[in-house]
């Protein structure tokens, strides 16, 4: 009896054996998260400066964004393309293209220190429209966390924004170069994190 008890008990245990190595067991797709994202950023030149995107994937490759957030000169929007590079990979690098509006601001009171010395007046912003094409890397894991790193080159139009409209103490000199520095166009920088779903 001892023997026909052993016998079954290794064939209940090699039966479950065998139906352990036949069960197959896949992970969804690297980007099986939805089409849709959001993110909050903080960028130099970037839309959208410091502020949140909407991203909604049309395919696995293409992506548009669209971003509002705050910068040196104002309120800033936009809407970019991009299109992912490797898209079954979590980590992609992408191209991109994008389209951006500050809208300015007017009378604002504005101090600058340069080498020690003060530097204060009363000046506008005007709007200005930016066309950025940019390179990056997307990080997109299996439950929706998205990471994004990208740089490129802003091109700003108009240039010259800063008008100071009432200089009080210092020189009239260091607005320009504040403007020629926060104000233009130049280097993207930008990163965010967020959530697809």
């Amino acid at each position: 009896m001892k023997k026909w008890m052993c016998l079954i008990a290794i064939l209940c245990i090699s039966s479950q054996a065998e139906v352990i190595e036949d069960a197959s067991f896949e992970l969804p797709p690297v980007r099986s998260a939805g089409k849709f994202g959001v993110s909050g950023g903080l960028g130099w030149n970037d839309v959208p400066g410091f502020g949140i995107k909407g991203h909604y994937y049309i395919t696995e490759a293409i992506v548009t964004d669209l971003g509002l957030g705050l910068s040196f000169g104002g309120t800033k929007y936009g809407l970019a393309g991009r299109y992912l590079i490797k898209p079954q990979n979590r980590i992609t690098p992408y191209l991109g293209v994008g389209v951006a509006r500050s809208v300015g601001a007017k009378n604002r009171k504005l101090k600058i220190t340069i080498d020690g010395s003060e530097s204060e007046a009363y000046v506008d912003i005007e709007a200005a429209n930016f066309v950025n094409p940019m390179l990056g890397i997307e990080f997109k894991a299996r439950n929706g966390f998205l990471f994004l790193l990208n740089s490129g080159y802003s091109f700003q139009m108009p240039n010259d924004r800063l008008k100071v409209r009432e200089m009080g103490s210092g020189n009239p000199s260091d607005f320009k170069d504040f403007d020629d520095l926060a104000l233009s166009g130049g280097l993207i920088f930008g990163i965010g994190f967020g959530y697809v779903f």
